[in-house]
């Protein structure tokens, strides 16, 4: 054990070898008579090694002083060492969260013909406004990567163009082909169909019931 390796020179622990200076008063200690040649504060080298330096690596210095500043100042490797090892296990630890996460949409799909048209022209509608089960634009503030449609066991998963809703209207969707009966929808415009069971599977495992109105789940990817 040591005490605080110290920037100043002036400051330095004595060499252990020396017994412990006697006691005169707070301001004042004095070497034990008879042992003067052995008080000695410990050399720059010295310093290092309990700074946990090996004693190959060289301090280049103009001056006694200089040497001691450089190592008083220094963090000791094995510290480094260790903190970087904490910083590491921190790090890895938080390795699932940094992974990319992207927002899936999980809807149903009223009719086999209405999955046809989904498929033809690239579009899927979930209802907007004020109705029951209908999704706010609150719900929609973060862009939506996937798209997992559902009917009667049959999974279809596809990549949105953009991810982002569009607001349209009954007489939009009526001009695709859709059947729909209320006023107010958001429409999402789809890239291209994905064949990936293992994404669709993991979607899956977070749906507990499928439902007939819109899930939001999060997946890595």
């Amino acid at each position: 054990m040591s005490f605080t390796i110290q920037a100043q020179a002036k400051n330095e622990p004595l060499h252990p070898q020396a017994p412990k200076m006697e006691f005169v008063s707070q301001e004042k200690r004095k070497f034990v008579e008879g042992k003067e040649h052995l008080y000695r504060r410990l050399s720059v080298r010295e310093c290092a090694r309990i700074q946990a330096f090996p004693d190959s690596f060289i301090f280049i210095y103009d001056s006694v002083v200089n040497g001691y500043k450089m190592v008083g100042n220094a963090v000791p490797p094995r510290l480094a060492y260790h903190i970087a090892l904490s910083i590491e296990k921190c790090f890895s630890a938080l390795e699932p969260f940094a992974r990319e996460r992207s927002l899936t949409l999980v809807g149903f799909v009223k009719s086999d013909e209405d999955f046809t048209i989904i498929r033809n022209k690239g579009i899927y509608y979930i209802r907007g406004g004020n109705r029951p089960g209908a999704v706010q634009y609150g719900q929609l503030c973060k862009p939506i990567k996937w798209l997992l449609l559902h009917r009667n066991g049959r999974n279809e998963l596809f990549e949105l163009l953009t991810g982002n809703a569009e607001k349209c209207s009954r007489a939009d969707l009526a001009g695709i082909g859709f059947k729909p009966k209320g006023d107010e929808y958001w429409l999402f415009r789809i890239k291209t169909e994905v064949k990936d069971s293992a994404l669709i599977s993991t979607i899956l495992e977070q749906i507990k019931t499928p439902k007939h109105y819109p899930q939001f789940i999060m997946v890595e990817k």
